[in-house]
């Protein structure tokens, strides 16, 4: 990974640039593997595709080698509890939009005003975009996603391609982006009616964008800059930051495979050999009396490849019966299943029945995700809160109003199976505890907690408002 305060002199940009594609792209840079390794095994390209069934051949001088199986079964199952794991997390934290919380007391006016302003903007196209990178943190790392103004002049947010993305961090924990290196490619129809494919660079730092192309020596060539991201009316400018946001699953760059990979693997395999034991031959090798094999390996090749064995004696073909070790098995899948879920910190709902299980046994059963989805929301809550910046930008640069320094909380509504009936008890008896807000927001029927409070709100203003009239028309019949 590349860090700036490591680069002494940044002066040639393109040179800059190779430098930072060529050592980020090697085969040693566990950040580079490990993205990688994510999404392969994300897309069920798991270790097991490389399984293969060797037995003993011999080779012309009669020398015993090993080669790959002609005859032996070969099964490949894959289990994808890498995706179950990843879309479980993505789900429970942002399963149902995030509500933003102000922190500003007695002043209603400015609280409507803000959430007017910026409603637009917080949209399902937007939302879609979070859930996308934020599942790309926990695949393979990193998400990325990419701000900028289209056509129209209207603020867009694009969750980009992990894989195509090289970020370069100002500092050594990852927390600033110093620049972002976007490679991809574009497609152009030639006259000749061939579809050629232009390999791309573009680099962003905080001043601007230049789009660089590959020529046919795999050399850089400058072909656009822009110095300006902004560009309303006219008048041009840009943020005091690049405009990217990166989205991670740890403070450390990991992704989640790294502590369940080896498990994974071992699950995949013992099925895969289970299966193609019994493919292969139902429990038995055949012993064939009355002819000899003329070498070890021979033999080891007749057992091992077509489980049959010639010994010399009268005659005759018999079967030795070699019985899976079914409860072994079974016991070896059911705690490899569960380590899986234990260290991937998930819920492995095939073996829980959550139909009618209690409000306290659901928070023991979630308590792994929920206290892993904990610790990840504090990054989603950085990420989230630099999107909300441009947000805030686009309000301050079309209506001139600032609301960039606004004092709000992020609250991920977190998608957990409940009991509802149990839950809306425990919040009716609290109701003499718990501010109305809180009350709104923790219900399991809430969609959007700051609409409906507003809407609690104007019924109690109503509801005071003829008790008020009633009151005074009382007090004038008295009076009458």
């Amino acid at each position: 990974m590349i860090v700036l305060d490591n680069i002494t002199n940044k002066t040639d940009q393109k040179d800059f640039i190779e430098y930072v594609i060529q050592n980020y792209e090697k085969a040693d840079n566990p950040t580079f593997v490990n993205l990688n390794m994510g999404w392969d095994y994300y897309t069920s390209k798991n270790e097991i595709n490389k399984k293969q069934r060797m037995v003993t051949g011999i080779d012309a001088e009669g020398r015993p080698y090993n080669k790959v199986s002609q005859t032996l079964s070969n099964t490949k199952l894959i289990h994808n509890f890498y995706r179950k794991l990843v879309n479980q997390k993505v789900s429970y934290v942002l399963g149902r939009p995030f509500t933003l919380h102000h922190n500003i007391s007695g002043n209603r006016e400015y609280i409507d005003k803000l959430s007017r302003a910026i409603k637009p903007y917080l949209n399902d196209v937007l939302f879609s975009e979070i859930q996308q990178a934020a599942a790309d943190a926990i695949i393979g790392g990193c998400g990325f996603i990419y701000c900028y103004y289209d056509t129209d002049h209207k603020l867009r947010f694009d969750r980009i391609d992990p894989k195509q993305i090289i970020p370069v961090w100002k500092d050594g924990k990852h927390k600033v982006l110093d620049s972002v290196i976007h490679k991809y490619s574009r497609y152009e129809f030639q006259p000749t009616k061939n579809m050629v494919e232009i390999k791309c660079v573009d680099y962003y730092t905080k001043s601007g964008r230049t789009k660089y192309e590959y020529d046919i020596n795999g050399k850089l060539i400058e072909k656009d800059k822009l110095t300006a991201y902004v560009n309303i009316n006219g008048v041009k400018g840009g943020w005091d930051r690049i405009p990217w946001t990166w989205f991670k699953y740890s403070p450390d760059d990991e992704c989640l495979l790294t502590n369940i990979k080896s498990l994974i693997d071992e699950y995949d395999q013992i099925q895969s050999s289970v299966s193609d034991m019994i493919k292969d031959s139902p429990n038995a090798y055949m012993v064939i009396k009355g002819y000899s094999a003329g070498s070890v390996e021979e033999f080891q090749r007749n057992a091992t490849e077509y489980r049959k064995l010639f010994v010399q004696a009268d005659g005759g073909v018999d079967s030795l019966e070699t019985p899976l070790q079914v409860d072994q098995i079974k016991l070896q899948w059911e705690q490899l299943r569960k380590d899986v879920f234990e260290f991937g910190q998930g819920v492995d709902t095939i073996n829980t029945d959550l139909r009618d299980t209690s409000g306290v046994a659901l928070r023991h059963i979630y308590s792994d995700l929920d206290m892993d989805c904990s610790k990840w929301s504090t990054l989603l809550k950085q990420s989230v809160q630099n999107i909300l910046y441009f947000v805030f930008a686009d309000v301050l640069f079309n209506t001139g109003e600032d609301y960039i320094d606004a004092n709000f909380d992020i609250i991920f509504n977190t998608d957990i199976v409940v009991n509802e009936s149990e839950t809306v008890t425990n919040l009716m008896n609290s109701k003499d505890i718990l501010p109305m807000k809180t009350l709104i927001a923790q219900s399991p029927f809430t969609i959007n907690a700051e609409e409906e409070y507003a809407e609690w709100e104007r019924e109690q203003q109503e509801k005071l408002d003829r008790d008020i009239q009633l009151a005074t028309a009382k007090q004038t019949n008295k009076e009458v």
